[in-house]
């Protein structure tokens, strides 16, 4: 917001950006107050309030109180055509019926329709009402209201944190007293006494926690300008009670939070996960209790970005060469980059660490006497509350140590953060991000019972599909049939007997000799069961059964009863749709072509018709090559395959083929033909399937004519007569597909190049996927949420009987990205409910206790606005002069003028994705990035086309320098004003 204001200052300001602040002021002046403020905004969107480019502006008298003495803007009619016209060549025809100017020569009929001739001195009067009730600005104009309001918010934290980093640091206390609660140590060297809280107003903290106990506090220690505090929970103190795994208000650390306390500040590194453990944070009652964190401190001055980070870890071990050639896959232009991404000087590595504290520390206080152990770390991960007490003072004093280290980097960082980002409203802000509070009630535990049993109940019924699937395939037994089968060729059909065991019994000395018989007996009958099940089940189906199956008259069955018997169990075999096995027993294929796993390059497709490799493999029979020892490849049924797919040859012929029926086949005169595929059918069978093929050096030169896509691989995978070709990856050729039913591949199944045998199965497993991925990816993360009752502690929360009240607090990196960004694992990225997607209504339980109300103040296409006051304030400095934004102001979706349809238009991609492309330019991303989206987007497009478009996209939208070696201004593009801001901002110089 204060940003927009910034920019505002230069440019008449428009109702669109005043309603955003409406809605700010909805919970402050109540929902008549926001009905009122909409209402008379609409009414000057009808009437009087539209500049001479048509776009809606806010009355005179709004703008007096909003922005006090500033200047008018006056544009000449020559300024206000050269815009039109821009506009017009922009948008076309469908622009001239929005464009309405107050040029000499143009009408001006907004107030002639719907016969409103009364609204102008209606609105006038609104104008009136609203200009008394807005509130007083606290200064001249609102960026000083804003830093006003900051100063008296935060100004006393900046003393506590200013004061703090100044406190020298005491040597760390060596001996802890063991009892429940706080005890405090005093540098005056008094006895350590029992406290109930530290009553400081600043404070470093550490909190460590037994994983294998629950998710509660074990210890924590604390550092003042006056004292060490050290804290041990109770369950770590009293081993002889039994605790459950809920946590209670009781179980977490007090702080002595109260109402009417002073503003008091705890500091600590990833102060987020430090918070939710502090009792007092829970409570419904707001306090002058804020976090301050140390990682947000490094990230915001000397933070990695993603890229660097991998760079970073790969330069660390050593690897730097490989780390540049990886960053550089992806570049337009490797030579030039190289030298940009400065890999040819690795001196950044120097300026910045990752976020851990043992990183951050040594980067930062390289010449401190402290070593920070973390291999004392793991005992919090893998031991027990016992192996803790035994090492009670060794753990506390390695957390005091945490504590110390903390500090020492607080205080280094401190000055530099001021530096850095002075303007008060930056402080505030990040102190405010770190008291997130979601309050919800019993309906948690039931959203999670509910999608546990959901989730299972679909996965039973994949695993009972696959596992008939598994059953029909067991079937190839038969005449060795699997040796022609494209997809189970190169599975382990081994059925052979396993070496004998000798097993001995030894009698335990409580065991009578009956019991000892039996025993013996019952112990060798399960063996003789395994050993006949080895003998008769092929060793991929035995690896899919669990552990204690066990089956009654092996040896009275043959294997294809047996088979059906272990059917009849649906816990018999594991097997989902994520393993390799599931996609080869559905038979999927790439637009005819059979689905191929390859190690190096993950799933890709073989297609036939290769020649130029058969001499290198033995001929075991036609059709049939030996590739490894007892495995042969059925290049002929894979052939035959991709012809029945493409109506070269009929059903029978091709169940001929796969029978090995050859009398059939040549009373048929089909293997006297043979059954390469010529050029004719080439062309036909990959038309669907037009990429255009890699630079030479990057995939071998053997290819077929005609056919492109990402391959051929025949490097690393060589099989006799086919090629082999990548599955498309979202975000690159060189990425790797490793589950075909994922997100991403998705559209492909929907449009039909993702194929299976059985398409109504393939579509049934896919829509389970689908509706069970949210809940898949996010379970981990949402079921060990810290979910703590108020019910129990009434008085303290100020809660009725009747409120089912429990809290979460989410553990929120306030910076977590360079951008400033915040990150959170769970909450920062919940998604819309949608009704085929089982728990994504996790937002729904986020509930307001009875008394409260949520207020949302969201701000939709914020980067866009913003883009677009800045093209407007370095051009011709009124609301719509320029291409882009006249867009976003103006553009409409049903007309198709807004900005992601018209890209979508040009790019022939869909206006979700176009949202993507869009949103990247914003935040800086070059053509490599488009490229690689518009590759995803539009896969059947070449590598050379999609550069093509790419650049085409950045010429009409950024535009061209007239000199690629100097940094002159952009020319010729609807986005030039935004770009030229940008650089003149970056240089401190203005237009």
């Amino acid at each position: 917001m204060l940003y927009v204001t910034f920019v505002c200052k230069k440019v008449k300001i428009s109702a669109v950006y005043v309603m955003m602040t409406c809605r700010l002021l909805k919970h402050a002046c109540g929902d008549g107050m926001f009905a009122f403020l909409k209402r008379s905004l609409k009414y000057s969107c009808q009437c009087n309030s539209r500049n001479p480019l048509g776009i809606d502006m806010i009355p005179e008298k709004w703008n007096h109180i909003l922005f006090p003495n500033s200047p008018e803007t006056s544009v000449d009619k020559e300024q206000l055509e050269n815009c039109v016209r821009r506009i017009l060549s922009t948008l076309g025809s469908s622009a001239e019926s929005d464009l309405k100017t107050n040029l000499p020569g143009k009408s001006n009929d907004y107030c002639t329709e719907g016969n409103i001739s009364d609204i102008p001195s209606r609105f006038d009067s609104i104008a009136d009402v609203v200009a008394e009730k807005f509130p007083p600005l606290e200064g001249s104009n609102l960026d000083e209201h804003f830093k006003i309001i900051a100063h008296r918010y935060g100004d006393t934290y900046k003393k506590l944190l200013d004061k703090f980093s100044k406190f020298p640091l005491p040597p760390i206390n060596q001996t802890w007293v063991f009892r429940p609660g706080w005890t405090k140590y005093s540098f005056q060297g008094n006895h350590p006494i029992a406290v109930d809280y530290p009553d400081d107003n600043a404070l470093i903290l550490d909190v460590e926690v037994c994983v294998n106990a629950g998710n509660h506090p074990t210890i924590a220690v604390a550092l003042s300008d006056t004292a060490w505090y050290s804290w041990c929970s109770k369950r770590l103190f009293n081993p002889r009670y039994h605790y459950t795994n809920k946590v209670d208000l009781d179980d977490l650390i007090p702080l002595g939070r109260k109402a009417d306390d002073p503003e008091r500040i705890i500091i600590g590194h990833n102060v987020g996960f430090d918070r939710t453990f502090v009792k007092e944070e829970y409570f419904l009652k707001s306090s002058r209790l804020r976090f301050w964190d140390t990682m947000s401190m490094h990230i915001a001055v000397c933070g990695l970005a993603g890229d660097q980070r991998v760079l970073f870890m790969a330069a660390r071990k050593g690897n730097r060469t490989k780390a540049s050639e990886e960053a550089l896959v992806h570049t337009e232009n490797p030579a030039k980059e190289s030298n940009v991404l400065g890999f040819q000087n690795w001196k950044w590595l120097d300026v910045t660490s990752t976020n851990s504290l043992i990183e951050v520390h040594r980067f930062h206080c390289p010449n401190s006497g402290l070593f920070v152990a973390k291999e004392l770390r793991d005992l919090f991960l893998v031991g027990t509350m016992s192996d803790i007490r035994e090492k009670f003072q060794l753990l506390m004093t390695y957390c005091a140590t945490d504590v110390a280290a903390t500090f020492e980097v607080f205080s280094m960082l401190m000055d530099q953060f001021w530096q850095r980002f002075p303007h008060p409203v930056t402080f505030v802000g990040m102190l405010e991000m770190g008291t997130s509070y979601l309050p919800t009630n019993a309906k948690w535990q039931h959203y999670m019972t509910a999608s546990d049993k959901t989730q299972r109940t679909f996965q039973n019924q994949v695993g009972a599909l696959l596992q008939e699937k598994a059953r029909q395939a067991c079937n190839l037994l038969y005449n060795d049939r699997y040796k022609d089968d494209p997809w189970l060729w190169n599975e382990n059909w081994d059925v052979g007997k396993e070496p004998k065991r000798i097993t001995t019994f030894k009698r335990k000395t409580t065991e009578t000799a009956l019991e000892y018989a039996k025993r013996v007996w019952d112990e060798s009958m399960k063996k003789q069961n395994k050993k006949s099940m080895n003998r008769r089940l092929p060793a991929w189906y035995r690896s899919l059964l669990q552990n204690n199956m066990q089956l009654e008259r092996w040896d009275e069955v043959d294997v294809f009863n047996a088979i059906l018997e272990i059917s009849s169990n649906e816990n018999a075999i594991n097997l989902s749709a994520q393993m390799r096995l599931a996609f080869k027993l559905l038979r999927v294929h790439w637009n005819g072509y059979p689905l191929y796993f390859s190690d190096a390059y993950g799933w890709g497709y073989l297609v036939p018709g290769r020649t130029s490799n058969l001499s290198q493999f033995e001929e075991e029979q036609p059709g049939r090559y030996i590739v490894e020892e007892n495995v042969v490849f059925p290049y002929k049924s894979v052939e035959a395959f991709v012809m029945l797919r493409r109506g070269k040859i009929d059903q029978p012929v091709y169940g001929a083929v796969m029978d090995g029926r050859e009398v059939e086949l040549r009373a048929m005169q089909w293997l006297d033909k043979g059954i390469h595929i010529d050029s004719t059918a080439q062309e036909y069978f990959f038309q669907r399937n037009q990429l255009k093929s890699k630079p030479e050096g990057i995939f071998a030169a053997d290819r077929p004519e005609n056919v492109n896509g990402i391959g051929p691989l025949n490097e690393r995978v060589n099989l006799p007569g086919v090629w082999f070709y990548k599955l498309p990856h979202k975000d690159s050729p060189m990425s790797s597909v490793f589950n075909p039913l994922g997100k991403c591949m998705i559209p492909y199944i929907q449009n039909g190049d993702l194929q299976s045998d059985d398409p109504d199965n393939l579509r049934l497993i896919t829509a389970f996927n689908s509706m069970c991925s949210y809940w898949k990816n996010n379970r981990d993360r949402i079921v060990p949420q810290m979910v703590v009752s108020l019910t129990c502690f009434q008085d303290a929360c100020k809660i009725t009987p009747d409120d089912e009240i429990s809290v979460i607090l989410p553990r929120v990196v306030c910076v977590g990205t360079v951008t400033r960004r915040s990150v959170e694992p769970t909450w920062m990225t919940v998604s819309n409910p949608e009704t085929d997607r089982i728990g994504s209504e996790l937002r729904g339980l986020i509930i307001a206790p009875k008394g409260y109300r949520f207020v949302g103040a969201d701000v939709d296409s914020q980067e866009l606005w913003i883009a677009a006051l800045f093209s407007d304030s370095y051009g011709v400095k009124i609301h719509g002069s320029t291409p882009i934004s006249w867009i976003l102001l103006k553009g409409d979706k049903s007309k198709g003028t807004d900005q992601h349809s018209l890209t979508a238009k040009e790019m022939g991609v869909s206006r979700s994705q176009a949202k993507i492309l869009n949103y990247g330019r914003i935040y800086g991303a070059g053509r490599p990035f488009a490229t690689r989206l518009l590759k995803t987007f539009l896969p059947t497009l070449s590598d050379e086309d999609v550069k093509k478009m790419a650049r085409k996209l950045y010429r009409k939208t950024k535009g061209s320098a007239p000199d690629h070696f100097t940094a002159q201004l952009l020319k010729a593009g609807t986005d030039r004003e935004r770009s030229n801001g940008g650089k003149a901002a970056e240089k401190g110089t203005q237009r």
